[in-house]
């Protein structure tokens, strides 16, 4: 409610003010402890029937303590929003390094497991996973396609000669 101050809200004009959305851009390490949190809020604030949002970004300093509570150091203030990357990554593509054959057989395998994983028992993830390395996770979701899947077939060079296939 950090948009809507006192001068805004009056006993004489229903205000309601719901939080939407938060973003957390950075938290940058200023000194021993100390904090600085870049962060955005977006809110929905309703006068009587008239409803507008808000997006709002703020800078705020905290500091932890030895038992690791947080205490505000230097209260909210106005920061300017990042704005959006135009980074845009390479396409990883498979190198043909790994036959088709198998390419086949992994796909189906992954298509079997993630059909099966959203509803799996522990009993039955321990067959494909050793050390009870992925919990069950219970719910009724649903598996679609595995899209673009990479294969590469992998190399490691050791000292002496020696080379590992992964």
């Amino acid at each position: 409610m950090q948009v809507l101050n006192e001068e805004t809200i009056r006993d004489d004009i229903p205000t309601k003010s719901t939080v939407e959305n938060i973003n957390i851009w950075s938290v940058t390490e200023e000194e021993d402890n100390t904090f600085s949190v870049v962060y955005s809020v977006r809110q929905k604030i309703t006068e009587e029937k008239e409803t507008t949002f808000t997006n709002s970004t703020y800078r705020i300093v905290l500091h932890q303590d030895e038992q690791e509570n947080l205490v505000i150091t230097q209260n909210p203030t106005m920061w300017t929003q990042p704005e959006k990357s135009n980074f845009s990554p390479d396409q990883v593509e498979s190198d043909g390094t790994v036959e088709v054959a198998t390419e086949e057989e992994i796909t189906e395998f992954l298509v079997t497991f993630f059909s099966s994983y959203p509803t799996a028992t522990e009993q039955e993830l321990a067959y494909y996973v050793k050390g009870n390395v992925l919990t069950p996770i219970e719910k009724e979701y649903v598996f679609s396609e595995l899209i673009n899947p990479v294969f590469k077939h992998k190399i490691i060079r050791l000292k002496y000669g020696l080379q590992l296939n992964i």
